[in-house]
């Protein structure tokens, strides 16, 4: 924009319309805004204070891996998990605990993962790979004859 610069006349200084002064204010907020760092994903952010739990789940059983809190999401960054048994299965759920863990408002975060036995399963990317509100836990399910999944989960919550 012509009238965001100087015009370089330093004998007749020029007063720029109000137009030009509001367009300019405008157009460098703008640019300061666009300019600030953003991240992705609450596990990409630099400044995120990134949690680790351990994952120890027995056969045909539902656990709770991370508590929810109050007023606080869970972002899960990663993880690295092997599961044993005859036939295994393994699905990440949340919900919250009333007597078992996310017995109550239970949903499914994935689909039943079924690896031959022994695998390791790992997943991360560039962004954060599940999302769960505020107070809500994070669970997982196993199904399958002695079926085991131990790892470990890496996380933000805030």
């Amino acid at each position: 924009m012509r009238h965001c610069s100087d015009d370089g006349d330093l004998k007749r200084p020029r007063r720029r319309p109000r137009w030009a002064r509001v367009a300019c204010a405008t157009l460098g907020l703008a640019l300061v805004l666009l300019a600030a760092p953003g991240y992705a994903s609450e596990c990409g952010d630099p400044g995120a204070v990134i949690q680790s739990a351990p994952i120890n789940i027995g056969a045909n059983t539902t656990v709770r891996i991370l508590a929810g809190a109050a007023a606080r999401k869970i972002y899960v960054c990663g993880f690295v998990a092997t599961l044993a048994g005859t036939t295994p299965t393994v699905k990440f759920e949340e919900g919250t605990q009333v007597s078992t863990a996310c017995d109550t408002g239970e949903a499914d975060l994935s689909g039943a993962l079924a690896p031959s036995s022994g695998q390791v399963l790992s997943y991360s990317g560039p962004s954060d790979v599940m999302t769960l509100p505020p107070a809500t836990d994070l669970c997982a399910a196993t199904t399958g004859t002695g079926s085991s999944f131990q790892g470990l989960i890496s996380y933000v919550q805030k």
